[in-house]
């Protein structure tokens, strides 16, 4: 029953831990996407045609939607990679894995 119990909470462990390696790696895909929205915004205002067009209010529009996604985007970065949470993921699973390799 014992070694049972400690597949379980292993695999549980390393389920937690695959699933936030996850998570971080769709928002390190995500972010050079935002950015890339952001410099089209930047590109589109800094054309000598549109510049003379466009007023304060208009760009301050269109850059918010994707500068508020980048801003979150990065947020969510920080708290699913440097929680405790996934800190202690690794180091509670990491006794149970170690031996194993």
């Amino acid at each position: 029953m014992n070694c049972f119990f400690c597949i379980y909470i292993l695999t549980r462990a390393d389920c937690l831990c695959v699933k936030s390696a996850l998570a971080v790696a769709f928002i390190n895909i995500r972010i050079p996407l935002l950015i890339g929205g952001l410099v089209n915004v930047l590109s589109k205002y800094a054309s000598p045609e549109t510049s003379t067009t466009c007023s304060r209010s208009s760009f301050m529009e269109d850059i918010k939607e994707p500068a508020l996604q980048l801003v979150s985007m990065y947020a969510l970065q920080v708290l699913s990679a440097f929680t405790p949470v996934f800190c202690g993921i690794i180091v509670l699973s990491w006794p149970h894995v170690g031996p194993g390799l």
